[in-house]
């Protein structure tokens, strides 16, 4: 059977996750993958952290936005400006921080395992 979901009411009912500083609701999936919706406020970020398991996609609905990654192991360092209706992947063991640079909410979905919201998000020690 096929679930419409109303994103507008997700968003406006999401739950805020302190670990990482965002709201987040699940949209649909299971345990080895899920996808999800996040509203990040204006001037705000989600806290660098990687995973060492799966990676991760990123689905820029609307808003602007800035990414940095840095590889765990060589420390490599990149970022990007991400926009509405821009996605991209994110890869195991990298940290990443996703900063809303605009005015508006940036929103976005993300689809991942779902121990990355439990058992396998490691948190930087430093910012990056």
């Amino acid at each position: 059977m096929l679930a419409i979901i109303q994103w507008k009411n997700l968003i406006n009912n999401c739950k805020f996750d302190e670990k990482v500083g965002i709201r987040i609701a699940k949209i649909a999936g299971n345990e080895e993958f899920s996808t999800f919706i996040t509203v990040i406020s204006p001037n705000k970020w989600v806290k660098p952290h990687y995973h060492n398991h799966g990676d991760e996609h990123y689905h820029i609905i609307s808003g602007n936005g800035k990414i940095i990654l840095k590889n765990i192991e060589d420390h490599q360092e990149k970022s990007y400006l991400v926009n509405g209706n821009e996605s991209f992947v994110v890869p195991e063991k990298t940290i990443h921080q996703l900063i809303n640079i605009g005015t508006d909410d940036l929103i976005l979905m993300f689809s991942c395992s779902m121990s990355h919201l439990s058992n396998d998000r490691f948190f930087a020690s430093e910012p990056i």
